[in-house]
């Protein structure tokens, strides 16, 4: 075990805790991943099976520091960075369904809850606001 524990340097470790700050919040609310059909154990092992493969890429030639406030600051960036991405995630899954006419019920700005294309055909609802923007 302690053989083990010594492959691994200070530098790896924290290189991994960056890269999971910036994948945890893919796997934790991306619509992909979001499914109450995934388990959270399978999200989890997924995320850390993604960050162990590309910590060594994220980090290679580089020094990550190792005092708390360096190492809080990077993290918080790293989070945001995620945060952000999975935001345009999002966004782009929205326009997607937007074009498809497939938006949940909920998102029409006319009234109009049944999803589906022409769904609000025969209603003097307007368009609703998501088909109106595209």
């Amino acid at each position: 075990m302690n053989e083990l524990l010594r492959q691994f340097s200070e530098q790896q470790v924290a290189g991994f805790m960056l890269v999971i700050a910036r994948i945890a919040p893919l796997f934790i609310v991306a619509p992909m991943f979001s499914s109450k059909m995934i388990p959270a154990r399978v999200k989890g092992i997924a995320a850390v099976g993604l960050a162990v493969g590309i910590a060594p890429l994220a980090t290679a030639g580089e020094r990550v520091p190792l005092d708390v406030f360096g190492l809080g600051a990077i993290a918080a960036k790293e989070l945001t960075v995620g945060l952000a991405f999975l935001y345009y995630m999002g966004l782009i899954s929205m326009i997607s369904l937007a074009r498809q006419g497939t938006l949940p019920a909920g998102f029409a700005a006319d009234g109009c809850t049944v999803s589906g294309p022409g769904a609000c055909r025969g209603s003097r609802a307007a368009p609703p606001l998501s088909r109106s923007l595209i």
